[in-house]
């Protein structure tokens, strides 16, 4: 397929469509593809430190030499080929202007996708739709002479074509490897998604367009280099307004016919056109080709795993204090693909109960919840617990559960159900990567796992978008979690600190796809933690963060309790309380050992007992993060030194240890 530069075309309505434009000498010879000329020019202009009326849009605002010199000389490398200088010169253009990145993002996106890179080519175009769907952009360009969707519908168009072409790469990887159900269902969200088509120019002059894309990135079929197009679908092109609508009604006929009437070298001649993509047809072909391996596969013909079993209570970690006639009441989540026949506990039926919204998300399928009252007697009381589908398939799970005189765990449960998140991003760019905080993650959660945490959510690099994770911390768990519930999030990941106007700061954790050069506005603000928290109706949230930066907002530093009596444990439990610990402050630098950051590696080590003691099998938050800062400050030579403080409450958050 032949590619159309979609940043040069549509830098050129931008300065070419509006009678109100003074272009300089150097967009003349870029427009002219004297590509030398114009860097030669926009070098010179940059550099005398003058302000030429370069451009007035409908006299709204004055645009910065550095801005569209900057501009004018990254697209001649762009035409030139010189994919490096022109990177140098769109981050430099970004810097110039960030809130006008979005012409920068959208060449930056061309390059990487002409260079084979569709991680960072669909990455830059994400950020590029961010920047002209905001409401900065709307009202700065309200007045403009030419169709403000323009630029929108180019890079949503261009951001759904490179997410599709790695959904792409992805379904035939797991085609290749034999992972057929999952080639399928890739290949099914390819087809089911509607893709909006952009038209854009290379020249424009009166009614004379050169060129109609494809799927805003391709040529139509049948359309070459140099056509002037004159009409499509009975739509005369008279102007950008026009061929924006025309882009837009294309958009919602993706994969049908249209007609097009172009003149071509004197001749006027009609084409019949349709808009598809190559792959989404390809991907048809691969599902049916999918389906018909698995139907023949061993893999593929063996029987879906299940029926499933949780065991939320007893914990069989903890005793049961035997005191008269004790029973054991076991609450137990079974679920299957359909639904489950029946729950038993040592041959007695148990009863069924719809369970709450949190708890039908802990197993796959349709999930039920299953009580039972046993008697216990002294030392180990075995249980085998069978939950059987209407097929007649079978799941036995055997748990023991100690009758024991220990004092504290034997009849606390400080939480109905523990919730964590862990968050952790390695693949950044174009910040710096990092080594170990996805394993910082991962050995979180397994952490987390085996201290009996009922649900753990994991977001690791490409999925740690910003969206991702508000709509996962905002959104989702709100309206999960109870009062009687624990939150605890992790995120190992970068971190950044804004210096206020006030003299106060602003601290951020980085998504994976925060824009270095505006991470106020694409980062997770200790504001909106703050908000966060109001949401949620979790008696105890603790965050930790593996990232530094400074301004956490704090009500208070966190002070350091020494849990001595039942007593004292019982009423941190009873007081809501929302805590953080953090890697370090601003300027620090977060180390690394053995496998993981020094601040996570410490955070492990104390869960697993080293430097902290357990009352009665539990561990309180304020004791981790003395024993924590303490072990980072000295691991670090005292250059990196957790923080850690309330948010909101007073009570204080508890683990329990195996």
């Amino acid at each position: 397929m032949k590619m159309l530069l979609l940043p040069l075309l549509l830098i050129s309505i931008l300065l070419s469509s509006c009678a109100a434009f003074k272009v300089t000498s150097g967009f003349d010879d870029l427009q002219a593809n004297n590509f030398d000329g114009a860097i030669l020019k926009c070098t010179q202009a940059m550099e005398s430190n003058e302000e030429p009326s370069l451009v007035k849009r409908d006299g709204s605002y004055r645009t910065s030499m550095e801005f569209y010199s900057t501009m004018c000389i990254a697209a001649a490398f762009f035409g030139k080929g010189d994919f490096e200088n022109s990177k140098k010169y769109w981050f430099a253009n970004i810097k110039s202007s960030p809130q006008k990145g979005y012409i920068a993002y959208a060449s930056l996106a061309s390059m990487s996708y002409m260079s084979g890179d569709l991680e960072k080519a669909h990455y830059y175009s994400r950020l590029g739709r961010d920047l002209v769907e905001s409401e900065n952009y709307i009202k700065e360009n309200a007045n403009s002479s030419y169709d403000i969707n323009m630029w929108k519908d180019g890079l949503t168009a261009a951001e759904q074509y490179y997410h599709m072409r790695l959904d792409f790469k992805k379904m035939t990887e797991e085609y290749e490897k034999g992972e057929y159900k999952n080639a399928i269902t890739i290949g099914n969200s390819i087809i089911d998604r509607e893709f909006l088509v952009h038209s854009g120019t290379k020249t424009v002059a009166n009614n004379v367009i050169a060129s109609v894309e494809k799927g805003s990135l391709d040529d139509l079929n049948g359309i070459l280099p140099g056509d002037k197009i004159l009409e499509v679908d009975g739509v005369a092109i008279v102007d950008l307004k026009t061929l924006a609508k025309v882009g837009q009604k294309l958009s919602h006929s993706y994969g049908s016919t249209s007609t097009a009437k172009i003149e071509r070298k004197g001749r006027i001649i009609s084409l019949t056109i349709q808009l598809v993509y190559p792959e989404v047809d390809t991907a048809k072909k691969l599902i049916e080709d999918a389906k018909t391996a698995l139907a023949s596969s061993t893999k593929g013909k063996k029987k879906i795993a299940g029926p499933w079993l949780k065991v939320l209570e007893p914990k069989t970690a903890r005793g049961v204090k035997i005191v008269g006639n004790v029973k054991a009441e076991f609450r137990i989540l079974g679920s299957d693909v359909d639904s489950l026949k029946k729950v038993t506990i040592n041959g007695q039926l148990c009863n069924e109960l719809n369970p709450s919204l949190l708890e039908s998300t802990m197993l796959p399928g349709k999930v039920m919840m299953y009580t039972l009252s046993l008697p216990l007697s002294q030392g180990k009381n075995k249980f085998d617990i069978v939950a059987i589908n209407n097929k007649g398939k079978e799941t036995l799970q055997k748990i023991e559960v100690n009758g024991t005189a220990a004092s504290l765990n034997e009849l606390t449960q400080f939480y109905k159900h523990r919730v964590a998140v862990v968050i952790g991003i390695n693949k950044y760019y174009p910040w710096p990567s990092l080594e170990f905080a996805v394993n910082d993650a991962k050995s979180i959660k397994n952490r987390l796992l085996k201290m009996g945490f009922d649900k753990v959510i994991e977001l690791y690099d490409t999925e740690a978008t910003r969206a991702r994770i508000m709509r996962t911390l905002m959104d989702d768990l709100p309206t999960l979690m109870g009062p009687e519930d624990c939150l605890f999030v992790f995120f190992g990941g970068h971190g950044a600190t804004e210096d206020l106007a006030d003299g106060g700061k602003e601290g951020y954790i980085m998504p994976v796809d925060a824009d270095v050069t505006n991470f106020q506005g694409t980062g997770i603000s200790m504001s909106s933690i703050h908000e966060m928290i109001k949401r949620y109706k979790a008696k105890h949230i603790l965050f930790v963060f593996d990232s530094c930066y400074s301004g956490l907002g704090l009500k208070r530093s966190g002070g350091v309790h020494t849990a001595k009596i039942d007593g004292f444990l019982k009423s941190m439990a009873q007081k809501p309380t929302s805590l953080i610990l953090t890697a370090g402050g601003k300027n620090e630098q977060a180390t690394e050992e053995k496998g993981h950051g020094i601040f996570t590696k410490s955070f492990l080590d104390v869960l697993d007992g080293d430097g902290v003691a357990s009352h009665g099998g539990f561990i309180l938050a304020s004791d981790i993060a003395q024993q924590v800062r303490k072990k980072v400050h000295d691991k670090s030579g005292g250059k990196q030194i957790p923080q850690f403080g309330i948010l909101a409450g007073e009570g204080d958050f508890i683990f329990e240890v195996n």
